[in-house]
């Protein structure tokens, strides 16, 4: 006879089961085949609020919430038949309802076992309303989705993307809360997480679409939730947008300096060229004005056909000169010597000095300054920019009738001198900034003279700018100086 096959004894009955559960800080409890309790520790007494020995002999369908409780005896039995010894449901986050009515988030799982006394469910459940009230408070945006659908956002979260607290998102996929040039990255991560290729992602910088249209940098930060059913995700996100901008500043500062350094660099060539320059230009005048005259002395007719050619280098020289003269006007330190200077004697000065220019070509030059006004200024050099604006007016108006105004009034809070330059000319062309370098509507000029007109009046702590409209017939500047206070 063959000897009987021994077969491997059943599992620790109840008793036993017991007696290691007892000391378990989870609550667990075991549930048989027709869902009942047959054994419940003491901390699961504790975490649905019931005494000691009340949940034994009672139906675990008394702490699912009285909405799911028609669908639970399905699902019981679903995991029943499909259940073997030693599977297991991994954990997953429900709700379950306590003695009092209280309905408390908790963690299960679920796992089968075969002891002598038949086939039980082992359910360990762990309160989890600790971290959902840390969530709650966290002031990190935190989102969970499930294969990539949103199932949990935090109210920090909300608030990131523009929800009322207690709102609902407005999309459902975790993608769609990004920047749609961001969302690829997010995808692709998505999926090698749903096949375990992927269980972390460091923190990256993303930009945050809002629902209001509002652009956000965000540092996201995301890790797969092991022992879940659905592949889930948690994504912790910051809205670093001032760091962005701040570091976005930097740069741009630092580029900036850089250009500053560049220009200051081409500054300095430039010069050294110009000053190279100046005394070669100063001798060809000169040589060419001493030309001029011998030709003068030449019996008629002689130097007749080279007279021509020598005017057009002494205008051309003489051209250069003033070009030269108005550069080192421009690159020239304003050190200014400050002083009271009244407004009304200022522009009187002003207007005299140009007064027979002004008649010879048609032009009236009218004055308007409240009494009292004084600035706090450098009359030598400011005066040298209002020769500037006064000199392109009448050269803009070329022959009269015409009318240059200028007009002294208070300036905005009080503690600002503002005075206006007025002509009748034709006005700025629509497509030149009279404040460029070397932007000039004149066939000769330089375009060197606003700018250092701005030169000089920022200088002062001033502003100049064109408040006529380009094109528009008559240029109008205006000019802003601190005013001194009686």
């Amino acid at each position: 006879m063959r000897p009987a096959v021994s077969m491997p004894p059943l599992a620790p009955s109840l008793p036993i089961l017991e007696a290691i559960f007892r000391g378990v800080p989870d609550a667990t409890i075991v549930v048989d085949v027709a869902g009942r309790i047959v054994l419940a520790n003491p901390a699961a007494a504790n975490l649905f609020g019931y005494g000691c020995g009340e949940l034994v002999g009672a139906d675990v369908d008394m702490l699912v919430p009285e909405a799911g409780r028609a669908q639970h005896a399905g699902h019981r039995e679903a995991f029943r038949r499909s259940a073997a010894s030693g599977s297991m449901s991994a954990g997953r986050l429900v709700r379950a309802q306590c003695k009092d009515g209280r309905l408390v988030p908790i963690d299960i799982s679920l796992s089968t076992i075969v002891l002598a006394e038949g086939t039980f469910v082992i359910a360990i459940a762990r309160d989890v309303v600790v971290y959902q009230r840390f969530l709650e408070a966290c002031p990190t945006a935190i989102f969970v989705a499930e294969r990539g659908q949103v199932v949990y956002a935090n109210p920090a979260a909300l608030a990131l993307v523009g929800v009322e607290p207690h709102g609902r998102l407005a999309v459902s996929q975790l993608v769609d809360v990004l920047h749609p040039e961001d969302r690829p990255r997010m995808t692709a991560w998505l999926a090698a997480a749903e096949v375990a290729a992927a269980t972390l992602h460091p923190p990256i910088e993303e930009r945050l679409l809002r629902i209001d249209g509002e652009v956000r940098f965000v540092e996201t930060t995301s890790v797969v939730v092991p022992n879940t059913p659905e592949p889930t995700v948690l994504v912790a996100m910051r809205d670093v947008t001032e760091r962005h901008d701040s570091a976005v500043q930097a740069r741009s500062l630092e580029l900036a300096l850089q250009q500053q350094q560049r220009f200051a660099d081409i500054g300095a060539v430039t010069t050294k060229i110009v000053h190279d320059i100046a005394n070669p230009v100063a001798g060809l005048i000169m040589g060419t004005q001493r030309v001029l005259q011998m030709l003068d002395r030449l019996p008629e007719g002689l130097g007749q056909p080279i007279k021509p050619g020598a005017d057009r280098v002494l205008a051309t020289a003489r051209h250069l000169d003033v070009l030269l003269h108005e550069f080192r006007e421009f690159v020239r330190h304003q050190r200014l010597e400050l002083a009271n200077v009244p407004v009304r004697a200022f522009l009187g000065d002003v207007a005299r000095a140009w007064k027979e220019e002004a008649r010879a070509r048609d032009v009236t030059l009218v004055v308007e300054a409240a009494g009292g006004l004084e600035m706090h200024a450098d009359a030598l050099k400011l005066r040298r920019a209002f020769d500037d604006l006064v000199k392109n007016a009448l050269e803009a108006i070329a022959r009269g009738p015409g009318e240059i105004r200028l007009t002294a009034t208070d300036g905005k809070g009080g503690d600002r001198i503002r005075i206006d330059v007025r002509d009748t000319g034709p006005g700025v062309p629509p497509d030149m900034d009279p404040f460029a370098l070397f932007e000039t509507s004149k066939p000769d000029g330089t375009g060197l003279g606003l700018p250092a007109v701005r030169q000089i009046v920022e200088a002062h702590g001033g502003a100049v700018r064109l408040v006529s409209p380009a094109g528009t017939p008559g240029a109008a500047f205006e000019v802003e100086l601190p005013r001194v206070r009686s």
